[in-house]
């Protein structure tokens, strides 16, 4: 019956899919299996059809083969086929013209065709629909995804501070960079300066200075003695200064620099002079689900300056160790460190990344904790044993359980290997404190049991008993503990009136 289903469903899609060919097909294969309007127009509608939609489709058929009068799904008339899914009965036609059951214990006789067989040119016509019976038959696991990596599709805009407002004191002057100089008091000017690819800017009156590499402190303190040659006003010997400088920046260079390691496409960026080793991997879509984002390098000057984990911003959103990038800085992405997926009864089930010494307890924490529906006396761990062990232990897998509710409560942890796959199982859909009320009441249902619930308190909390009861008999079912069932057969009257042999706890 079920293989039967499956290719009515088949046929409903290459028929009503309207094609030429695939009508064509459809109709092979029905006169091939002897399927009835009924059988054909039920699958069509299991599939969305409408009746409008099927009637059409046979209206069309029929109008361009005005000549048959049989109908578009009709099979051939001499056809003894039985109709697919009644095969629990076989009738043969008498010669009075009056089905007669078969006498061969339910079995076909030999004067009849047997039930059609999928051949393999219907299997290939079948393929050629580009349908997949597996997705008729089983329920396919949606996949987990690595937990992290999807943010950085984003627009890099979007994660950037915000260029409005003052410059970071420990940001490094460079070709590109304009510097605003502004003399006030007693000499008046504002010039906007810009640095060329030397590291010069040019100064009227003054000539050439060297800025390149400076910060904004050291930036302004140099400024400084360079006026004060030709604006005695600035710092006069001995007495009050009555000209004063002002030194900021207008416009800075975008930053280039440098990623490698596990990207998409290594090589070199522009990125925003605002940006910081956080904020620059959205510009090249971050890593690759073969990279760490555990830790994620900044090197300067071929030496090692920070590392980020990038987990601390996606679960707290906190941004420790984060640096400003500088001019040819260089970001790298290592491998991935330990990978382990955790699904079930999980907040967020997904794959994780974990460093060294993280354990169960660490990675539950990054899942989003349990769901209160969790299972705590037993975890499993889907393991690959380590390349080192294989021999010894004498296999390459192997399950570990393990009680949540110790490993949460312990200090140490329990350790978890790379490749681990956990499983939290739920909490079984059983409740001890409950009973279940039917028949002749006002109220059937179930009932919480309490401490010392009497049968005949429980009648009074369904608000007692329908008029036409029948009082001399009630039926408890009883769950034992190893879920066997007991029947207890009671007076029900006798137990409303309280005899103690009758109304039970």
């Amino acid at each position: 019956m079920k293989y039967a289903t499956i290719i009515v469903t088949i046929l409903a899609n290459l028929l009503f899919s309207q094609t030429p060919e695939q009508i064509k097909q459809a109709k092979e294969v029905i006169k091939r299996t002897g399927m009835t309007d009924s059988q054909v127009k039920k699958a069509a509608k299991a599939r969305g059809y409408t009746n409008e939609q099927i009637e059409a489709v046979i209206q069309k058929q029929n109008e361009s083969t005005p000549t048959s009068k049989k109908s578009f799904f009709e099979a051939p008339k001499n056809s003894d086929l039985p109709e697919l899914g009644k095969s629990n009965q076989v009738f043969q036609q008498n010669s009075g013209g009056e089905p007669k059951q078969d006498t061969n214990d339910g079995k076909l006789s030999e004067h009849n065709q047997e039930l059609p067989i999928i051949k393999e040119t219907e299997l290939k016509i079948i393929n050629d629909t580009g349908l997949n019976i597996e997705s008729i038959t089983q329920n396919t696991k949606k996949g987990l995804s690595h937990f992290g990596y999807d943010i950085f599709k984003r627009d890099p805009d979007l994660f950037q501070a915000t260029s409005v407002g003052a410059v970071d004191p420990d940001y490094l002057i460079g070709p590109g960079d304009e510097i605003i100089v502004m003399l006030w008091g007693e000499t008046q000017f504002r010039q906007v300066l810009t640095v060329d690819r030397e590291g010069f800017v040019f100064i009227p009156e003054i000539g050439q200075v060297f800025v390149n590499g400076l910060n904004l402190n050291l930036l302004e303190s140099k400024l400084f003695r360079v006026f004060s040659q030709s604006y005695a006003s600035l710092n006069p010997q001995g007495g009050r200064p009555t000209t004063f400088l002002d030194v900021s920046l207008g416009n800075l260079r975008p930053l280039r620099i440098q990623v490698l390691g596990e990207v998409a496409q290594p090589g070199a960026y522009v990125v925003s002079p605002s940006a910081t080793l956080f904020s620059a991997l959205y510009y090249f879509n971050g890593p690759t689900t073969l990279g760490s984002l555990r830790d994620i390098q900044l090197i300067r000057g071929g030496k090692k300056i920070t590392s980020i984990d990038f987990y601390d911003y996606l679960l707290t959103g906190k941004k420790p160790k984060d640096q400003k990038l500088q001019l040819d800085d260089v970001i790298y992405i290592p491998q991935r460190l330990k990978t382990v997926t955790i699904e079930g009864e999980i907040n967020r089930a997904g794959i994780l990344e974990l460093k060294s010494k993280e354990t169960l307890a660490n990675l539950i924490t990054m899942a989003g904790n349990l769901k209160i529906t969790a299972y705590l006396d037993r975890a499993q761990i889907d393991r690959i044993v380590p390349f080192e062990e294989r021999a010894k232990l004498g296999t390459d897998r192997m399950y570990v359980d393990v009680n949540l509710d110790q490993i949460l409560k312990s200090a140490d942890g329990f350790p978890i290997q790379d490749g681990d796959h956990v499983q939290v199982f739920s909490v079984l859909d059983l409740r001890e404190n409950v009973v279940e009320l039917k028949g002749g009441v006002v109220r059937p249902g179930r009932y919480d049991l309490g401490d010392s619930l009497k049968l005949s308190g429980l009648i009074e909390k369904a608000d007692g008993l329908l008029g036409d009861v029948y009082l001399e008999r009630v039926d408890i079912v009883r769950i034992k503990p190893d879920l066997t069932e007991e029947l207890i057969k009671l007076d029900l009257g006798r137990a409303i009136d309280g005899d103690p042999d009758n109304d039970l706890y």
